[in-house]
């Protein structure tokens, strides 16, 4: 957990150059997205098992992926 502080600063950064990206920014802002995107899939992951038993930490890892590939596919739909 102590490269929580990092991942926040770097999902915080995400969200402020997103906008910028959006309308065909250069390749430094989109290494940066996915340098803000990567920190924070590993935090929600770990967020999301967090409470869980060790017996049903499998199940709960599939339905965290799950939802993510739902949402994915939606995202993209919508755009």
């Amino acid at each position: 957990m102590r490269s929580l502080p990092i991942r926040m600063l770097a999902f915080d950064r995400f969200l402020q150059v997103r906008k910028a990206a959006e309308a065909e920014a250069g390749f430094g802002v989109r290494l940066l997205m996915s340098f803000g995107l990567g920190c924070v899939t590993g935090l929600a992951m770990g967020t999301a098992t967090a409470g869980v038993e060790p017996a049903d930490a499998g199940a709960a890892g599939a339905a965290v992926n799950a939802m993510q590939q739902v949402g994915g596919s939606l995202g993209t739909a919508l755009l």
